[in-house]
């Protein structure tokens, strides 16, 4: 299974960069903190079964989804991002700026524009995982969704700078999972 950074690898670093005026290094750094952050609030609300089930119907819609920052609908975004974090969007925010050394500003630009990617990466990797797209699994436990996203996250330890465990754990119960 992939990890976080295959899903940084995979998006358009240089055109995210330009379409929200930063230097292809800043969005780099900020999308290394700001990608495990949005992948560890979808793991959170898939642990409830409304979550899971929830967050299956829109990987569903989202399987044809952005491939390219041209195709990103940012109001998509902002509703992906409001049901990802729910109240405590401003917070996480913030501590993925802080985390990451990057402007606040600048990532409040990311997240309505690599939402709806990561949104489309993970629906793509998440329909291949099952025989069909209606087996969403919506145990109590997040069944196959949970896992998917606790592989992408799982696998992302090595990934350079050691951030991923780091900014996971500068968010604490912000997610929503009681991490601490």
């Amino acid at each position: 299974m992939a990890d976080i950074s295959a899903i940084l690898n995979d998006l358009p670093v240089n055109d995210i960069a330009q379409r929200v005026g930063a230097s292809p290094d800043d969005v780099q750094r900020a999308l290394g903190d700001l990608l495990p952050s949005l992948v560890g609030g979808m793991q959170a609300n898939a642990q409830a079964p409304t979550g899971a089930a929830s967050l299956a119907s829109a990987l569903e819609q989202h399987v044809d989804g952005a491939q390219a920052v041209d195709d990103v609908d940012e109001a998509d975004g902002e509703k992906i991002a409001a049901h990802v974090f729910g109240g405590e969007q401003d917070a996480v925010v913030a501590k993925v700026a802080e985390h990451s050394g990057n402007d606040k500003g600048l990532i409040q630009k990311l997240l309505p524009l690599v939402a709806p990617l990561v949104m489309a990466w993970i629906a793509s990797r998440f329909t291949k995982a099952n025989d069909a797209k209606k087996e969403a699994s919506t145990e109590s436990s997040g069944g196959g969704l949970g896992d998917i996203l606790g592989q992408v996250l799982g696998g992302g330890s090595g990934s350079s700078g050691g951030g991923l465990g780091g900014i996971l754990d500068s968010l604490g119960g912000l997610l929503g999972g009681g991490r601490k």
